[in-house]
């Protein structure tokens, strides 16, 4: 059998890749490139070897391939027939693996074919994203050599990774819309975990920008909007990020860096809603000037609403961390509410002193912690309960001339539920009598008197106090009971002087 040579000519070396159409189309070269040369092996078998991309009028996810097949000896077109042809694409212009293959029986005719790569092998578009490529062509089982370069037209490098695609016109330079309604319009991502590294960035009234954060979203604007979102079924705006901001808006003047609106016929769906569940769900940090805001929030139904498993909101600023305004004029409004579902949790919570210039209208008022308090009772508050002869001389009762056992008493007021923790006594006694002061409750139901403290006088020691710490029936009940102090002496002299009692007492709620 006789073996022939056979000449393979490339009608086009450019490729135009129409990534943004999902096609690839071809145009032809100026010059037409001088023939390779390889022997195919026997004449019966048809093969035949072809070099470069071809021109393709359709818009369609195939890459459509021509060349001419003609014999060196003459220069004619080979046999009309058919020849088994493979078609490779590489990332490197020799050795490697190839990214997609696929392998046909492509038919001549006058020497000239044509066929369209991927028809019966999937051509993946995800593989034509501005990386270098090269087409690889074997019949009879050798490549074609060198391979050809996927090669752009002058605008398709605007595609190209590191691109610019600038103009002045008065819509967006660049638009990427998805007709469908399964997926995006625009996907940006980046690998970087370098700071400042976005995967999308949007710039407005500059050319230059240095963002200082990773986000996934970085809007700056000095006049305008630096990303706006609109959609009318989900979200405007949606942005993630694993270890910083989902997304991060900057402001300039009096625009604002972060603008979300609800203008939809679902109440309850928010204009900005931000969730973590490591840190802010939203995040709003205001300037030095006094009139700027960490977070401004306006809407019919809800300012702002943020959920995060550690903070819902925060807000931090030189002068307002958050502020909130009701603008109704008539019926129940709030400037800022505040709920817990939680019966140990707080709708509001301030670990700094709290001031409120209007009134004040609250449920119930508990501390985190038992508040300390004191009840002073002077001389003057006691009075006797049994014939004793007294005066206040100086502030001091004293019992005048009785020798008889005698009382002194005064009542105690202590809010509800409040815990005592002390009873102290100061007095003056230098007489030989001794002076014991209690502290007792009144049990209505049957005018008992328990003893809750008491302290006692030594005689004889001038000036002096005497405290106990040791108390009955600590908890006030003040539904059933009543509360009062006894100064109670064998014999009342002016050298034996009560001058006053202190009780002290914690309370977890505020009367």
């Amino acid at each position: 059998m006789k073996t022939k040579t056979v000449v393979i000519v490339s009608l086009v070396v450019a490729v135009v890749l129409l990534l943004a159409a999902g096609s690839v189309g071809a145009t032809p070269p100026l010059d037409e490139p001088a023939p390779q040369v390889i022997d195919s092996g026997d004449e019966p078998s048809g093969d035949g070897q072809v070099l470069g991309m071809g021109l393709s009028a359709a818009v369609s996810p195939l890459l459509q391939y021509q060349a001419r097949l003609a014999d060196p000896a003459t220069g004619d077109p080979v046999a009309d027939g058919t020849y088994n042809m493979s078609f490779s694409l590489y990332e490197t212009e020799t050795g490697g693996t190839a990214l997609w293959s696929e392998s046909k029986a492509v038919g001549a005719a006058n020497g000239l074919l044509s066929t369209a790569l991927g028809d019966t092998t999937t051509l993946d578009l995800n593989l034509f994203h501005g990386q270098a490529l090269w087409l690889g062509i074997t019949v009879a089982g050798e490549e074609l050599s060198p391979r050809q370069p996927i090669l752009p037209v002058a605008y398709a490098m605007s595609l190209v990774p590191g691109a610019v695609v600038a103009g002045d016109t008065s819509s967006a330079v660049l638009v990427a819309s998805n007709t469908g309604s399964t997926s995006h319009g625009l996907l940006g991502a980046t690998a970087s975990t370098s700071p400042g590294k976005a995967g999308v960035l949007g710039v407005a009234g500059s050319t230059s920008l240095t963002p200082n954060q990773e986000v996934g979203v970085f809007g700056k604007s000095s006049d305008g909007m630096g990303v706006a979102g609109m959609s009318s079924t989900e979200m405007g705006v949606y942005g993630y990020s694993a270890s910083s901001y989902g997304v991060r808006g900057e402001g300039m003047g009096s625009y604002a860096g972060v603008f979300g609106g609800n203008w939809g016929d679902a109440p309850g769906a928010p204009g900005v809603e931000g969730y973590s569940s490591q840190s802010y769900g939203v995040y709003g940090q205001g300037g030095t000037g006094s009139g700027d805001y960490g977070g401004y929030f306006t809407s019919g139904y809800g300012g702002v609403y943020a959920y995060g498993d550690n903070y819902g909101v925060y807000a931090r600023a030189q002068t307002i961390g958050v502020y909130g305004y009701a603008e109704g004029a008539t019926g129940t409004t709030y400037g800022v509410y505040g709920r817990s579902a939680s019966p140990d949790g707080y709708a509001g919570y301030f670990s700094g002193d709290a001031r409120v210039t209007g009134d004040l209208t609250v449920g119930r008022v508990t501390y985190s912690s038992p508040r300390t308090h004191y009840l002073a009772l002077p001389s003057e508050a006691f009075h006797p309960t049994t014939n004793v002869n007294y005066s206040n001389y100086r502030g001091g009762y004293i019992g005048t001339g009785s020798t008889a056992s005698g009382t002194l008493v005064a009542p105690v007021h202590l809010p509800h539920l409040a815990v005592i923790t002390e009873f102290k006594v100061f007095f003056n006694d230098t007489s030989t009598a001794d002076l014991t002061v209690y502290l007792c409750r009144h049990r209505f139901s049957d005018a008992n008197y328990p003893i809750m403290a008491l302290v006692s006088s030594s005689g004889t020691s001038g000036y002096q106090s005497s405290t106990d710490t040791t108390i009955l029936y600590a908890t006030v009940d003040n539904t059933s009971h009543g509360y009062v102090v006894y100064a109670n002496s064998s014999s009342w002299a002016s050298s034996l002087r009560i001058h006053g009692a202190v009780v002290k007492y914690t309370i977890a709620e505020a009367p």
